[in-house]
């Protein structure tokens, strides 16, 4: 800002310079008229010497302009004169004309035609005060930009007007100060040397307050680098809020739009956006709606990006609508055929599959066939051997071969025995006729092979559900031998 931008301080200085005058002629005032005592020589010349002091302001008028300067009267008995280096003057004795009138002040001469002035030192000093009003009230605003001019150990060092400010390490940047990285600091505090930051005065400290040292501050960039923080954080917040607000109004109105449509048990088109964890978000007729996970697959756990891709529009079941929410859930998997739907044609019965062992239970193991397809093989049907402990064949992870022996809505029931070979005394024990008598002269029955495997009841009825044909064979058999005595097999010789 210039000086001329700021009369109120010229004014400022020019009272002062008047009072000190009015305060150095000394002019008695009296009521009775009374003459003044004759001064003496060497009072006058006191007197003189101290009128005209170095650096004492007077008023100038322009009265001549010459080569080297302007002649001014500046109401004293010599006529002042203002050298060309004097005036502080960009344009030079151009931008003077007769008549105008403007404060210098006195300097040093040895001139004994006219009185030395010098323009420049006059309008420095109103320049000097003007700066630090400034400096002083963007201070007092909290935050204000400083150049760094040097960095010390401990800290920045900047000026602003005549104050010293001085930024301590603590408070260079954000990241607090510790042993690890004080050197990435002190390259920090390198790299911001000649550069213009922003800064924020700290409270001055109770010793420095009484005693007035002003003119050294201390200041801040972390504080300044924090509140800008929060400043973006809040922005990005209340942007982030009015976004959602605005899309929030646009969903309400898409969906008034379009109530008709979303029903539930809908079929709608919709292209994929967006795959989350959680399930997908589908666009259905400018909507987004929802397709948890677990209806995007009839196989758990599945990741939906291995069903559904990006941009590519599907067919969706809507099977929820919250009208007061504005939601829309949707299932790709229920206008999919089920798994074991695909099995069943498939894996027909007597067809040979190999699968993984995925568990171990008491009365079998549980073998998937391929994903979401699993079958079981009974204790039964593992081997023709007697098993009283199923991990002692089978482990977890074992590939296996085994032969479809039923298929029950989504229940398949597994044989690996009926892959092996028949042992030699089982082909032979089925048409042996002949039993040892009891007393009674009947035949003594012995207790059915397959009814011995299953010790509970809970494996009974697991080995009911999947069935199992060397079983009912065996059964069919047993039932042919009831009632046959003794003599009716000797007949039949």
């Amino acid at each position: 800002m210039s000086i001329d931008e700021r009369p109120e301080v010229v004014e400022e200085v020019s009272q002062v310079a008047d009072n000190e005058q009015a305060t150095e002629t000394k002019v008695e005032a009296t009521e009775t008229k009374v003459e003044a005592p004759k001064k003496s020589f060497m009072e006058q010349a006191l007197e003189d010497m101290v009128e005209l002091r170095e650096g004492k302001r007077l008023s100038c008028t322009v009265i001549e302009i010459k080569e080297d300067g302007l002649v001014v009267d500046c109401g004293q008995k010599k006529d002042g004169f203002i050298s060309v280096e004097d005036l502080g003057s960009e344009k030079g004795l151009d931008e003077f004309s007769v008549g105008d009138e403007f404060k210098a002040k006195l300097i040093k001469s040895n001139n004994k035609e006219f009185l030395s002035l010098s323009k420049k030192n006059f309008d420095d000093e109103v320049a000097a005060k003007v700066a630090k009003e400034e400096a002083e009230k963007i201070i007092s605003e909290g935050e204000f930009d400083l150049v760094v001019s040097k960095a010390i150990k401990g800290g920045l060092l900047g000026q602003i007007g005549d104050y010293s400010v001085f930024i301590p390490d603590s408070h260079v940047d954000r990241t607090p100060v510790t042993e690890e990285n004080k050197e990435e600091l002190e390259e920090k505090k390198k790299a911001l040397v000649g550069q213009t930051i922003r800064v924020k005065k700290l409270p001055d400290k109770k010793d420095e307050s009484e005693k007035g040292n002003r003119k050294k501050i201390v200041a801040s960039r972390k504080n300044v680098l924090f509140a800008q923080h929060r400043r973006e954080v809040e922005a990005r917040k209340k942007a982030r809020e009015e976004k959602i607000a605005r899309e929030e109004e646009e969903k309400k109105n898409i969906f008034a739009a379009n109530i008709d449509r979303f029903q539930t048990n809908h079929i709608v088109p919709g292209i994929v956006k967006k795959i989350v964890k959680f399930g997908a978000f589908v666009n259905v007729y400018g909507f987004t709606c929802l397709a948890p996970t677990n209806e995007i697959s009839w196989i758990r756990d599945t990741d939906p990006a291995t069903v559904l891709e990006v941009n590519k529009q599907y067919d969706f079941l809507i099977t929820k609508v919250d009208a007061k929410d504005y939601k829309v859930t949707l299932s790709y998997k229920r206008l999919q055929a089920k798994p074991y739907e695909r099995a069943s044609e498939k894996y027909p019965v007597g067809t040979i599959v190999k699968g993984t062992v995925q568990s171990i239970v008491k009365f079998g193991a549980f073998v998937s066939i391929e994903p979401g397809i699993d079958g079981l093989v009974h204790i039964s049907n593992i081997s023709y051997d007697k098993i009283d402990d199923v991990a002692s064949v089978l482990s977890v992870g074992q590939e296996i071969e085994a032969k479809v022996i039923s298929f029950d809505e989504n229940r398949i029931a597994l044989s690996i025995k009926d892959l092996l070979p028949a042992p030699e005394n089982q082909e032979r024990r089925a048409p042996k006729a002949s039993k040892p008598k009891t007393e009674r002269g009947q035949v003594e029955k012995k207790p059915k092979k397959n009814e011995d495997a299953y010790e509970s009841q809970e494996e009974k009825e697991n080995f009911a559900s999947y069935g199992a044909s060397q079983v009912a064979s065996n059964l069919a058999f047993a039932d042919m031998l009831k009632g046959l005595n003794v003599e009716d097999s000797e007949e039949d010789k």
